[in-house]
């Protein structure tokens, strides 16, 4: 049966709380009998005070009646008399002490049947010298009488201390063995709850973290393109929650592929018409001069400009289209920085000069593991991008070094400057600093994107440094040399 999480700390909660009842009547239980113990035991002390104390009274009724034969003296009765008046009141003490207890019972109906021949035989008890009690007192049966019942006192009353003695000591030995008890049941009781509450929490958190990390692993390999883990077993709000993250990156990845299709389907039949009109209005450029007037010719440049620019537009979307989907292979090759630098720069004069800026060029000489056109890309990404940013009469400045590790480049205008709250987002798709740059200006918001991509495929880091107003600084860092298996992967 599989459980859900609130399952599971239902029964977290629950398991501890049943033993912690259980730990508790067991408890109660060894409390309850030590307290029979202690009672018992405090029981026994009583009967056997009760009963010293009886024939200590008795005893000494007694040496009052024999001194009183020879001195006849009244203190002596009246000490007698207070003596004897103890003996009912502690019989009845007695009585209660012992109604519950048959052995003791026994021995107790002895010792009282024996108090009540000493109280009976002194009844009779007076200070007058011819009183019938001084006559009986020198009868043999008198004193027969008395023997016995003195006799069957001491006898019963050590047989009880004998017996009590005993018990009182089984019952020290068993008080200190429930103490025992119970102290070890008090810290085995809290050892093993301890231990139980540590094993619970410990499965359960173990059986929820580790699907939960299956979790932020396969959000991690969505965020990179990387196939999902397999779905994690189970029934409960964690397996859930991940088949529904299967089925969000299934549904991804077929909105992907549906644009990836759309994008090349689009483009591929964008370009082929935009690279006949191009085609066609090149014919018409070439003899323009002689078959129209300066209105037309203005009018045919704006039209392959505008057809250039959209042509431009349709290789940046199949270019960050396949960056995205990985699926932009890399053409590594030992490649010169010089030429590459030059033919990029070659490329982008004219264009420097339609604007009326001045390129300032410092190019190492060196040798680096790149993909030559794919590098030319961003060189001319860079330059044309800074041009166009660049007030007429300024410079453009390409600087590149090499620490035999890294080739670094980077391209300098003298323009506006790039706002120090957009700094982070100049890198993204369709970014442009004021929404009026695409309509004055031209371009597609693509060309840094492409830009970064390319060179992150490269292995190395771009940014930028920019103070509004005062221009701005882009530049790229790239290793000389990639590794044969970085290189594979890329060309596969």
């Amino acid at each position: 049966m599989q459980l859900k999480i609130w399952h599971k700390g239902l029964i977290l909660i629950s398991v501890p709380l049943m033993f912690e009842l259980a730990f508790v009547v067991s408890l109660k239980s060894m409390l309850q009998q030590a307290e029979r113990e202690t009672a018992a035991l405090a029981q026994s002390k009583a009967v056997v005070a009760y009963t010293s104390e009886l024939g200590l009274v008795l005893f000494n009724s007694g040496y009052l009646l024999i001194t009183w034969k020879e001195v006849h003296s009244g203190r002596l009765v009246q000490q007698y008399e207070q003596l004897i008046a103890k003996v009912p009141v502690l019989c009845t003490q007695l009585t209660e002490l012992t109604r519950d207890n048959p052995r003791q019972r026994m021995h107790m109906l002895r010792i009282l049947d024996a108090a009540k021949k000493i109280s009976q035989l002194t009844a009779n008890f007076s200070r007058p010298s011819d009183s019938p009690m001084l006559r009986l007192m020198n009868l043999k049966a008198y004193h027969d009488q008395a023997e016995l019942a003195y006799r069957t006192l001491m006898e019963e009353s050590a047989a009880l201390d004998k017996e009590e003695e005993l018990i009182q000591i089984g019952s020290t030995d068993a008080e200190r063995r429930v103490k025992t008890q119970l102290n070890q049941l008090i810290a085995a009781g809290i050892a093993f709850n301890i231990l139980l509450s540590v094993m619970l929490a410990i499965f359960y958190s173990k059986s929820i973290t580790t699907r939960l990390g299956v979790l932020i692993e396969n959000a991690r390999r969505l965020a990179v393109g990387d196939s999902l883990k397999k779905p994690v077993r189970g029934n409960d709000e964690i397996a859930m929650l991940d088949r529904v993250f299967h089925d969000m990156a299934e549904q991804l990845r077929q909105t992907a592929m549906r644009k990836q299709e759309f994008v090349s389907m689009i483009t591929h039949d964008l370009r082929t018409p935009l690279t006949s009109m191009n085609t066609v209005l090149s014919t018409l450029t070439e003899g323009a001069d002689e078959r129209h007037d300066d209105a037309d010719q203005r009018r045919l440049g704006i039209v392959q400009r505008s057809v250039n620019s959209l042509i431009k537009l349709v290789n940046d979307l199949l270019d960050i289209d396949r960056l995205e989907s990985g699926f932009l292979p890399l053409d590594i090759e030992q490649t010169n920085v010089r030429d590459c630098l030059d033919r990029a720069v070659e490329s982008i004069r004219y264009y420097a000069e339609q604007h009326d800026v001045k390129l300032d060029i410092s190019i190492v000489d060196a040798e680096l593991d790149a993909d030559p056109k794919r590098l030319e890309q961003v060189l001319i990404n860079l330059l044309s991008n800074a041009i166009k940013f660049s007030p007429k009469g300024k410079t453009v400045s390409l600087e590149s070094n090499s620490d035999g590790s890294y080739l670094t480049v980077s391209i300098k205008d003298e323009g506006r400057g790039i706002p120090s709250a957009f700094l982070n987002q100049v890198f993204d798709r369709f970014s442009q600093v004021e929404t009026q740059d695409a309509f004055i200006r031209g371009g597609s918001g693509l060309g840094l994107a492409i830009c970064k991509a390319l060179v992150e495929l490269h292995h190395g880091t771009i940014g930028v440094d920019s103070i509004e107003g005062q221009g701005s600084r882009f530049w790229f860092k790239i290793p000389l040399r990639q590794e044969p298996a970085v290189q594979t992967k890329q060309t596969q």
